[in-house]
């Protein structure tokens, strides 16, 4: 079975860049510990985008972390701290480095 791979794109509202990164980074370190978590890694660009990359070892591993609580909440948070909905991505491994 492959894995699931997938990119948010999110971009903060002007005055939320800072609650917003603080967020995603307790959210990225509580996630990398749910069950199936490969790769959960957070990354700035400009003007306040940021982008998670995740990469579960299945997509019932992604269905758990996304009912979990920490998960939960910070979905909870989006509409407060973003200027627009997020972008998921799923996309399919061409040509990657061993993982899991």
């Amino acid at each position: 079975m492959s894995h699931v791979v997938q990119l948010l794109s999110l971009k903060a509202a002007v005055d939320k860049i800072g609650n917003l990164s603080v967020m995603l980074k307790d959210l990225a370190q509580a996630s990398r510990d749910d069950r199936g978590c490969i790769v959960y890694d957070v990354f700035s660009g400009d003007q306040g985008v940021f982008k998670v990359l995740e990469v579960w070892t299945n997509q019932q591993a992604l269905d758990d972390h996304i009912a979990m609580p920490h998960t939960s909440a910070a979905l909870a948070a989006f509409p407060g701290l973003l200027a627009e909905a997020p972008a998921v991505e799923v996309l399919s491994a061409l040509s990657v480095a061993a993982i899991g």
